[in-house]
């Protein structure tokens, strides 16, 4: 019997715990091929309007450690979602290409969308052998802070890339930090 993903929960704004088990759900139906050799992974986004996430992945400030496209792809959106602390971009997963929401959408088909999702691929360079230097050390991110409800800045003085695999993806879902240090926990 198929499980259905609830849309209109993924559509509300401010429900990341139906997300967050949603995630470790996809997390566990990941093929790991842990005997491929890992590799670093990258999401570039060249736009000017870049959310947490798509500056600190920009600057080769995070990267994620998989053996396949496919880990990687699900660490991927579900790192997106924990650093920026909204779902927005799962919105892309439940809807057609008019922008409707798609009808009685499966777990397996949602988290096959996600599994063979193209963000990654979409630039150069977005797969390595060898973890990359970081361009920028010291950045500014503005994030939504929940606490106070409006946009806070915090400065980042990174020393070393945060490297995020399966382990600490898994470790991330069952320790949520709704506070505004969130983004100061996730990569330290």
């Amino acid at each position: 019997m198929s499980t259905y993903i609830d849309t209109e929960q993924i559509e509300l704004e401010d429900n990341q715990e139906y997300e967050y088990q949603l995630f470790q759900k996809l997390l566990k139906s990941v093929d790991r091929k842990e005997n491929l050799p890992a590799k670093y992974y990258y999401q570039y986004e060249f736009d000017s309007n870049q959310t947490p996430y798509e500056k600190l992945a920009d600057n080769n400030l995070i990267a994620i450690k998989a053996c396949s496209l496919e880990e990687a792809n699900v660490l991927n959106i579900i790192l997106r979602v924990v650093i920026d602390g909204h779902g927005g971009w799962l919105h892309s997963f439940t809807s057609d290409e008019d922008d409707e929401t798609i009808p009685n959408l499966t777990e397996e088909a949602f988290f096959n969308s996600i599994k063979k999702g193209e963000s990654l691929t979409m630039y150069e360079g977005y797969v390595s052998d060898e973890l990359k230097p970081m361009k920028n050390k010291n950045i500014d991110i503005c994030f939504f802070s929940k606490v106070n409800r409006k946009d806070k800045i915090i400065n980042f003085n990174f020393k070393n890339v945060k490297v995020f695999d399966y382990t600490e993806v898994e470790k991330l879902l069952h320790n949520i930090d709704e506070s505004d240090n969130r983004l100061l926990n996730i990569l330290k």
